[in-house]
Formats: C-alpha cells, structure tokens, sequence
C-alpha cells in the first residue's frame, strides 16, 4: 500500500501532468458509451473546469460541499448530487479505466445555477489501469452484487490478489463491504457495531480454519498478494461512502454503479477474438485440462475461418437433388 501511494503521490506536484489528466477525464465524461445489445445509461452529468492555462482553470461558480446551509439555501438535493458523483467515478473506473483517487469533499463543487451539477476538481492523483484490470474490478463487483463466490475468486486471480486460505466465503463478505449500501451519519454507529461483530466472525472462522490461537490470528494476514492497482480503487470507494456519510445521505452503490460494470463485461464479450487480444485471459491456470481447453479455444479461433469455407462449400452438394 506505502510504495503504492508513494509512487502516485509525487505525481499531484506535476501541473503539466495534472492539466493533461483534467482534459482527458473531462473528454471521457463528455462521451456517450453503447454497450451490449441496446444503449446502456453510461453517460453522466457532471461539470469538469476546461483548462485555460496550466495553472489557471475556467472558472465555476460552486458552493462547498461542507457548507451545508449554503446548500439548503440554493435546494441542492444531496441524494441526486453523490449519486451523480458515484456515477461519475463509476464511469471513469469502469467505461475509461482512468479515474481520479482522491474523491475527498474538497475535490467537488455544487454549480450554483440549476440542476445544480458536481463540479469535478483536482486531477493530480489520477490512476490508469489496464483493459484486463479494468475487467477484473468489474467482475468483482458483479460477482459481490450476486453472491458469485467463485466468479469472486476467479476477478481475484485476474486481478493478481492471492489468498492464503480457502475461505470464498468470508472472502465474498469482505469484498461485498466495499460496495455495501452507504450510512447516513447518525446510522454510522450501528454500523460500525454490525461491521465490527462480522469481523470478529471471519476472524473466529479463520482461526478454525488454520488452526490458530487468539494471539496468532490477530497477526496473520491472509492475503498474501494484493495488486497496487486495487489499491486506489478501494481507497475512491471508501472516500465516496464518507461522501455519503457527509451529506448524511444513504446511497445504493450496487444500483448506480452496476450497469457501468456490465457494460465493461459486455463489451468484452460482444468483441470477437480478433479485435479483443484479451478475449482469454492471462490467469492464473488451476489444472491441466484447463490449459489444454485454452489451447483448445486458441486453435477453434485460429482456424474458425476455414471451417466456414469448408461448410459454405459442402452446402450446395448436401443440397443436391
């Protein structure tokens, strides 16, 4: 996690590479994706500042999101305004694959003119991740919203998250807290008791499972492998349900932001071979049937082709009266 940040930290100093990650984000967003059979509702309503120099942004007219009277005053619904903002970073982490880290309440404005939009600000400490990342996050997402444990295991191992137990389980429990329904302030109490009585439950499970003491399981670590950049993505979920708990809304995070995953697995999926190098998976291979079935897959693309000419000429013959 340390050499993680340090490694994007240094990064918010840069204003060329900053001004670079505005323009770029505010292109992505701007766009409309399709996926899939029909239009998926992947296009969002924010505002991002257009760059005019490198240090100098449009300027926007906003109120703070900590000035909670400000808000009252102008009618701004705050529901509506984090679900938009999750919407938002749904769409950079999913659709682009380049998302900003650091969704802290500083970072957004409230457009003071009617419909009241987010404005996005502060593009220093941004994240680019891979086609294959970007699909791996998605599915284990899905696989949280449907209880998928293996599906769960399988986003891990693409992933590069290596487990040092086989508990799919409590590992689903402890995925499926990121993306849990957000809290309002005053629920955040009861809360923290339910989430502190499951990890005492994973904890009492894990120490049967391995055979340990009381002392030794408060020091074990069960992940043995934990990709850097999963990292920031858990670090933007985490600030968005403090957004939440801010504004003292509860916000259904599997709602908003499953259909941009979809989309990103549905993609994938409508893509033949061809245009999609990573149409299999450079995972982990858990047996040798499994490696000769995607070597299988491999020579069934390779020679798809001649298979159709063989058939579209034997057709005509087949066909003979």
């Amino acid at each position: 996690m340390i050499d993680e940040w340090c490694k994007e930290a240094p990064k918010e100093l840069d204003f060329n590479h900053e001004a670079e990650n505005t323009r770029t984000v505010s292109k992505n967003l701007s766009w409309k994706t399709k996926g899939g059979s029909g239009s998926v509702p992947n296009d969002v309503d924010v505002l991002v500042p257009e760059i005019i120099q490198i240090l100098i942004l449009e300027y926007m007219d906003g109120i703070r999101l900590h000035d909670n009277d400000s808000l009252e005053e102008y009618g701004v619904d705050k529901k509506k305004l984090v679900e938009e903002i999750t919407r938002a970073y749904a769409h950079q982490i999913y659709i682009d694959g380049f998302f900003n880290g650091d969704p802290h309440p500083g970072n957004f404005l409230v457009s003071k003119e009617p419909p009241h939009k987010p404005i996005l600000l502060d593009f220093g400490l941004t994240k680019r991740i891979s086609q294959s990342m970007k699909q791996a996050l998605a599915k284990m997402f899905l696989s949280c919203a449907e209880g998928d444990q293996v599906a769960l295991l399988s986003a891990f191992a693409e992933m590069g998250l290596k487990l040092r137990v086989d508990m799919p389980q409590q590992s689903l429990e402890i995925a499926s807290i990121f993306f849990r329904q957000s809290t309002t302030a005053t629920e955040a109490k009861e809360n923290i008791k339910a989430l502190n009585e499951q990890r005492e439950r994973n904890a009492k499970a894990l120490q049967e499972k391995m055979k340990l003491n009381k002392k030794e399981v408060k020091h074990f670590n069960p992940v043995d492998a934990f990709p850097g950049d999963a990292i920031i993505f858990m670090r933007v979920l985490n600030l968005l349900r403090g957004l939440s708990a801010s504004l003292n809304v509860r916000i259904v995070y599997l709602d908003i932001m499953r259909p941009f995953a979809e989309s990103t697995l549905l993609g994938s999926m409508t893509r033949s071979p061809s245009t999609n190098s990573e149409w299999i998976y450079d995972s982990p291979v858990n047996s040798e049937v499994e490696s000769k079935l995607r070597n299988l897959l491999i020579e069934m693309e390779a020679t798809k082709f001649w298979v159709y000419k063989w058939v579209n000429n034997l057709l005509p013959f087949i066909y003979m009266p």
